[in-house]
């Protein structure tokens, strides 16, 4: 997602590094270098996404629980208030407020690079509180997780959900430093990634949806890791973008509201890119989000 960048940073470092090298570095032998070498490329390979925000609703004593993200098994217990996805970013809180409504945790994964197999940002996915009765009234009691794992049934469920009004907001922090160019090119990337862009897409009004989305991130700015984006999706389709610099995960931040995506298909495709099909963007956050959402229809 943001690989040019950062191999045009690593190229500068190790041509740096070249021409700095002095003749006791060449008789420690070509280890050290190589080991110089692939910090250069780690750490210049990706840049971070970054956004704090909302209220964070938190308890210091209680537990922070390491997620599970090599097999998705992780339903969020209600005992514990913040959840440790398996990267390098601070834990996510399992509740926080949006304006006058409280979301939940439903799950956290991690979206990586998978030829590299680099971490890139954590994300987790919310439910608005007053929505949750919605999910058993949609998808009826005792929803099958097999029906919601298959990549064309769960898409079906999916869908209904976010067409029936439930809210839900994706929550990213990035580990790695970015900037908003390729932070929007990897939002409208994973968008037309989805199977339904090509009959769905191909039209004035998706067009000018995809234009809102990039329209959002127009400004030029690099973005710190550990900072917060929030894609925020009300009960019409539409997509609230908000920014946030905040830090600790305590504190009240005031976000930057990036922009909105007007039109419902747009914001469904994207969130359908996280939640459903057989390439999804965080197979770790659909598997975990996906048993929360089972968890409501018991």
């Amino acid at each position: 997602m943001f690989a040019r960048v950062g191999l045009r940073a690593a190229r500068r470092q190790y041509a740096s590094m070249a021409c700095r090298r002095s003749a006791s570095q060449w008789r420690s032998g070509p280890q050290g270098l190589g080991a110089k070498f692939k910090v250069g490329i780690v750490a210049g390979l990706f840049g971070t996404l970054g956004f704090y925000g909302f209220q964070a609703m938190t308890t210091p004593q209680r537990p922070t629980q390491l997620d599970s993200v090599a097999n998705g098994k992780l339903v969020i217990p209600e005992t514990v208030e913040t959840v440790q996805p398996e990267t390098k970013s601070p834990p996510f809180p399992a509740q926080f407020t949006y304006g006058d409504e409280s979301y939940s945790l439903l799950g956290v994964g991690v979206r990586s690079v998978s030829f590299l197999s680099f971490h890139v940002y954590a994300v987790g996915l919310y439910i608005a509180d007053s929505d949750k009765g919605k999910v058993k009234a949609i998808l009826g009691p005792n929803a099958l997780l097999e029906d919601l794992f298959d990549a064309e049934k769960g898409a079906e469920l999916v869908s209904k959900l976010l067409n029936g009004g439930v809210r839900m907001d994706i929550r990213i922090v990035p580990v790695r430093n970015t900037d908003f160019g390729h932070m929007r090119d990897g939002l409208v990337r994973t968008t037309m990634a989805n199977p339904r862009f090509k009959a769905e897409g191909n039209n004035e009004e998706f067009g000018e949806g995809l234009a809102q989305l990039k329209r959002a991130f127009g400004r030029k700015m690099t973005v710190a890791k550990h900072q917060i984006l929030h894609l925020n999706r009300d009960r019409d389709g539409t997509l609230r973008i908000e920014y946030f610099k905040g830090n600790p995960e305590t504190s009240v931040q005031e976000g930057m509201a990036m922009g909105a995506v007007t039109v419902p298909l747009v914001s469904e495709l994207l969130f359908l890119q996280y939640l459903s099909g057989s390439k999804p963007s965080s197979e770790s956050l659909r598997q975990n989000a996906i048993k929360g959402l089972a968890k409501l229809t018991l």
